[in-house]
């Protein structure tokens, strides 16, 4: 399921926290999503 909406991101704005960035964004989509 997380696929997506990994791909929905530009893979090549990933810096050195984007694994934070993922997990902030798949936390934004995922309120989305169940609201």
């Amino acid at each position: 399921m997380p696929a997506p909406l990994y791909g929905a991101d530009d893979p090549r704005r990933c810096s050195g926290n984007s694994v934070s960035e993922v997990l902030d964004k798949f936390r934004k989509n995922y309120d989305l999503i169940m609201s």
